[in-house]
């Protein structure tokens, strides 16, 4: 049950993610509307990839992050991304899927991934010494 609570924030990030992808687009809150909408994607996934980045490192903090789950993890934030966008474009009234919004959250993951394995690794690198 630890383990999974180390992914709670992350969890909670990503059902509001999933909230706010799935609403129709007269629903949305005016508050979220007056930001660009690509600023808006690359943030949401910059966000969603460092909390579940942050569950790895709070499930075994000793370590570094296994390469693999490093790309897993951004494949998996990336294919969610891709399939919100097509439920979006065809399955939510007044929202569309699109290859710009795809873009965003795949550079939001991908900065997301960059930063947040350097500042571990550095601060790994910082306890050892």
């Amino acid at each position: 049950m630890k383990r999974l609570a180390a992914f709670g924030p992350a969890l909670a990030w990503a059902l509001t993610m999933l909230y706010f992808s799935l609403i129709p687009g007269t629903s949305i809150p005016s508050v979220l509307i007056q930001f660009d909408d690509l600023f808006m994607h690359w943030g949401m996934y910059f966000l969603n990839y460092i909390l579940f980045y942050q569950g790895f490192i709070n499930w075994n903090f000793n370590t570094p992050v296994q390469k693999k789950y490093v790309w897993i993890l951004f494949l998996v934030s990336v294919g969610i991304g891709g399939l919100l966008e097509i439920i979006q474009e065809y399955a939510v009234e007044r929202r569309d899927g699109s290859w710009s919004d795809l873009g965003a959250n795949t550079i939001g993951s991908l900065i997301g991934l960059s930063l947040i394995s350097y500042l571990h690794v550095k601060q790994l690198k910082r306890h050892r010494t």
